[in-house]
């Protein structure tokens, strides 16, 4: 967190810098939550949020762009990656 000092400052001024402090923490408490609460899918759910079939699934993983999570002879995938495969089709 930054230290400042404050004096003689505007009202616009310190709620500017207020607002960036605050949602400078913010994002921080939602990165934080996220890490820790990483969700699995298993590979049918992977094919209906991609629409692709699970050759393409598995293709994907060959080419290192999804990971593969296993549990004994379970496999699963992150949903935070399969959502981020999703993100720069809908971006453009």
């Amino acid at each position: 967190m930054k230290t400042q000092v404050i004096s003689m400052l505007s009202e616009q001024e310190l709620r500017r810098i207020l607002k960036e402090e605050i949602s400078s923490l913010v994002k921080q408490i939602n990165k934080d939550s996220t890490e820790d609460d990483i969700q699995y899918i298993k590979i049918g759910e992977v094919c209906r949020i991609l629409t692709i079939s699970r050759v393409t699934v598995y293709q994907l993983v060959k080419n290192k762009e999804l990971d593969i999570y296993k549990s004994g002879r379970r496999t699963y995938f992150s949903k935070n990656q399969v959502r981020a495969l999703i993100s720069p089709i809908v971006k453009k």
